[in-house]
């Protein structure tokens, strides 16, 4: 599994009040691989969803995460196990509901 995928999230960044996406597939401990998307914006979720499927298939759709900002490294990639680490929050967050 490929680490800070970029197709998802350039399908995101040429969507309407979308600034910037970064995604990331983690391995969550009930749910195997998942994608996450950290989008920086104001999209219309269901929109963002509909966008990506269309552009790469149902099975590229990411859980969205919308963020202020993106972890960065001091050289501004951005900070790939920061976001993994987040990435699984997020996904325990949503299994409690």
């Amino acid at each position: 599994q490929q680490r800070g995928s970029q197709r998802s999230g350039a399908a995101a960044d040429g969507l309407s009040g979308v600034s910037e996406a970064a995604v990331t597939s983690v391995r969550h401990a009930t749910d195997g691989w998942r994608l996450v998307a950290f989008i920086i914006g104001d999209p219309d979720p269901n929109r963002l969803r509909t966008v990506v499927a269309d552009q790469l298939g149902p099975a590229a759709v990411p859980t969205i995460v919308a963020v202020e900002s993106l972890p960065r490294l001091p050289g501004g990639k951005v900070d790939l196990p920061s976001l993994e680490a987040e990435a699984r929050l997020q996904l325990d967050r949503e299994r409690e509901k």
